[in-house]
């Protein structure tokens, strides 16, 4: 049969050279694409992503629940809109581009999807997909009415195709294995079992980036910060005192409330970036107003290297959010950056503001320039499928996926 040599690139596990040094390479890139970068799970079933959205591409390596909600709204440019390295359930909402999901799909209502690549199993109900569907798993259930513009090819052997007589719009074409057990509505075109198309590949690497994520965030809390820093009634006032990039030392006593940041430059300073070490493992932010003087968000970097736990609360967070060992609840509000922790919770909004400050050369043991600088090979492709596949499965029964990589290629 000549149909899986056509998807060949779905049971691979491609392997290629880094394009990324260190773990602040991995840091920069992914903060300066991802609107939402999360180690382990956005939402709970109980408690999904609701009613709000990420205006940039959103990866995730744990499960993500959605309902309601848009991912990449502002439809961001890049290969993937989302990328789940486990299920994806989603009600509703929308996906701004290509979703890739290495788990089980379970979508609802879901619109704006381009190509859809699932790992395992697929149910659809009254979505619409604009263009192709790629299912490596056991079963694709569509009904309600499910739209899909392009083809549909499931690849796995002993699969079944299960659609209702109300299925949608006709797919141009259906590529099936030969043992594929199809239920289809008279009315589709009939199933081939070659020439079907190429599944795109992920264009981040879901095994691993947890670490460089980790060690960057260690390797910036060991950097010496210039400390200028005083509180009031909550209220963090910060004075920089370096031209160029300025490092703070932050430390917040556990279980204590933030109102507010407020900084300024002395006389004579021309600060080209700033990056704030906030020591702590259970932080709270309550309101109040970010100043961040005479920089833009996009230069500013929070690094939460200790924290466990944040909440956040009808506030506008301004700046990069980094906090990689951190479940963090956001009840009200919006973040201004790029978002990197582990669990996210609640329905904050999280808006597509790049971070393109440079940071200094990766340091293991101090600050800018001091110590070794640590190569960290990484693969650049990984398809979701086949072999690949089998690594997902055995990461998902670890907790959390410890040493899942989410890096850019």
């Amino acid at each position: 049969m000549n149909f899986l040599p056509k998807i060949a690139v779905l049971v691979s596990l491609l392997i290629a050279p880094s394009a990324l040094a260190t773990p602040y390479d991995t840091l920069q890139s992914i903060a300066g694409t991802y609107n939402m970068f999360l180690l382990g799970n956005l939402g709970t079933a109980a408690a999904p992503f609701q009613y709000t959205d990420t205006q940039g591409k959103g990866a995730v390596a744990g499960n993500a629940y959605v309902n309601g909600s848009a991912v990449n709204g502002n439809n961001v440019s890049g290969a993937a809109a989302v990328l789940v390295g486990g299920n994806l359930t989603q009600t509703y909402g929308s996906i701004g581009g290509n979703a890739f999901v290495g788990g089980d799909a379970n979508l609802n209502g879901v619109g704006s999807i381009q190509n859809l690549v699932v790992g395992g199993s697929l149910t659809d109900n009254s979505g619409t997909i604009n263009g192709n569907v790629f299912v490596g798993g056991a079963a694709a259930n569509l009904s309600g009415g499910v739209t899909i513009d392009g083809s549909l090819s499931l690849s796995r052997a002993n699969s079944s195709l299960n659609a209702s007589t109300n299925g949608g719009s006709t797919p141009s074409a259906i590529y099936v294995t030969a043992s594929t057990q199809v239920h289809d509505p008279s009315y589709w075109n009939a199933p081939q079992t070659s020439s079907g198309p190429t599944a795109p590949t992920a264009p981040i690497d879901v095994f691993g980036s947890s670490t460089d994520i980790t060690n960057a965030s260690n390797s910036l809390t060991e950097l010496s910060g210039a400390t200028n820093v005083s509180s009031t009634g909550g209220v963090i006032n910060i004075t920089l005192t370096t031209s160029g990039l300025n490092v703070i030392d932050l430390s917040v006593t556990n279980g204590a409330t933030i109102t507010g940041i407020n900084i300024t430059n002395a006389n004579g300073v021309v600060p080209t970036g700033l990056i704030i070490n906030v020591a702590g493992t259970n932080l709270n932010f309550y309101g109040g107003s970010f100043n961040l003087g005479s920089l833009a968000n996009t230069q500013v970097l929070f690094n939460f290297g200790n924290a466990t736990t944040i909440s956040l609360q009808n506030l506008a967070f301004e700046g990069a959010f980094l906090a990689p060992l951190a479940t963090v609840n956001f009840s009200s509000g919006h973040i201004d950056g790029a978002l990197i922790t582990n669990n996210y919770m609640g329905p904050g909004q999280v808006n597509y503001v790049g971070f393109n400050d440079p940071l200094p050369s990766y340091a293991a043991t101090g600050g800018p320039g001091g110590g070794t600088v640590i190569a960290t090979p990484e693969p650049a492709t990984i398809a979701l499928f086949g072999t690949g596949l089998i690594a997902v499965s055995l990461f998902k029964r670890r907790h959390l996926f410890p040493g899942i990589r989410l890096s850019q290629a």
